[in-house]
């Protein structure tokens, strides 16, 4: 089957959305607003209070070059598993970059889990966003957004009530596996200001077979500063923060899919993560793989 270049389209003053999945249109809601009054009104808890301000210190840390890893990629703890980008594919966009995936998210990571476990990615942009699901310890999962781009990182907090809709069951290498499929989005936009980037984070809806924009931002850079940090660098990750996990329930990704626009703003079809264009990577934190399709899905327990 062909595949849809155009990321997104208009039909009768309805914005539909590429989904590289199935290769089928999807009607966008735009509920950004409303995640982000959610956000500010949102009762955190102490421990998820703590887990904000020791990711954004340990994140901070790392990109004024005093974090505690020589490795290039994401502190706090480090890379239980995960798929990282060549240095020549992380530059390979001009005005976009696109990541869509599904995020292998069972309810409770289970096993030793004592402190945090997340799984987040990048688009290669190094002002674009992490759209993550986190673990708490023994607690429910959660949704949020750190945007990269702002100085007030923290965007979103979804409960796990609140993405019930966003939740599906789908059978991932002969096992039925709960996922959250998003998309996560860069890329240059005109507006009264001139051009400017805009981050956006969509989720599917799978009540409501649509995507909601949960998230949108646009804010002045360079693509000089999209590309140069170290911030960008990795693909589909479990991050860690404790030093060994055990006996969790699989987490991981199924079918990484990129897309990249160049200088004449045309975008290119979505393309699977593949090893030519990633690695894996793997700290020793005690995971072990149940599964790789390299680079695009894999699950680790």
């Amino acid at each position: 089957m062909e595949k849809n270049q155009e990321q997104s389209k208009m039909v009768n003053g309805v914005f539909y959305l590429l989904n590289p999945s199935d290769n089928q249109y999807y009607p966008v809601e735009d509920q950004s607003e409303k995640f982000s009054t959610l956000n500010k009104n949102a009762v955190k808890s102490q421990e998820e209070a703590e887990f904000e301000r020791e990711f954004e210190k340990r994140r901070t840390l790392k990109r004024m070059g005093n974090g505690s890893s020589d490795e290039e990629g994401p502190v706090p703890g480090g890379v239980g598993y995960g798929s990282f980008y060549t240095d020549e594919y992380k530059s390979r966009y001009q005005t976009g970059t696109v990541i869509a995936v599904d995020i292998i998210c069972p309810q409770y990571a289970g096993g030793n889990v004592d402190t945090w476990l997340y799984l987040t990615e990048t688009n290669r942009t190094a002002k674009g966003v992490e759209a993550l699901i986190y673990y708490l310890g023994a607690s429910v999962l959660g949704f949020k957004v750190f945007d990269w781009a702002r100085d007030d990182h923290w965007q979103v907090t979804l409960s796990a009530h609140e993405l019930a809709d966003y939740l599906t069951t789908k059978t991932i290498q002969g096992s039925n596996r709960q996922v959250l499929s998003l998309q996560n989005q860069t890329f240059i936009v005109n507006t009264s200001q001139g051009k400017r980037w805009r981050n956006q984070v969509f989720l599917f809806n799978y009540k409501n077979n649509s995507y909601s924009l949960v998230y949108a931002y646009e804010y002045e850079a360079t693509e000089m500063e999209q590309k140069a940090e170290w911030v960008g660098a990795w693909g589909p990750i479990v991050e860690t923060f404790q030093d060994s996990y055990q006996n969790t329930n699989p987490l991981g990704f199924s079918y990484t899919y990129m897309q990249e626009r160049d200088a004449m703003d045309t975008w290119t079809p979505f393309h699977l993560l593949t090893n030519d264009i990633s690695y894996i990577r793997n700290d020793g934190k005690g995971f072990q793989n149940e599964f790789l399709l390299p680079n695009h899905s894999f699950a680790v327990h």
